[in-house]
């Protein structure tokens, strides 16, 4: 059995990052920012791919 992680977003601004991966049925943000850094908030991304 493979084990398949799609990448399905990445947002780079200045020294932020912001990854969204699904992995089958399950799908996960990571970012290399702060929480209170609201720039760019990586849960709103998140929450964008998802809608899309």
């Amino acid at each position: 059995m493979q084990n398949k992680t799609h990448l399905r977003f990445l947002l780079a601004l200045g020294n932020k990052k912001v990854i969204v991966t699904q992995d089958q049925q399950q799908w996960q943000a990571y970012s290399n920012g702060h929480p209170r850094d609201r720039r760019v908030s990586a849960e709103r991304v998140y929450q964008a791919v998802l809608v899309r």
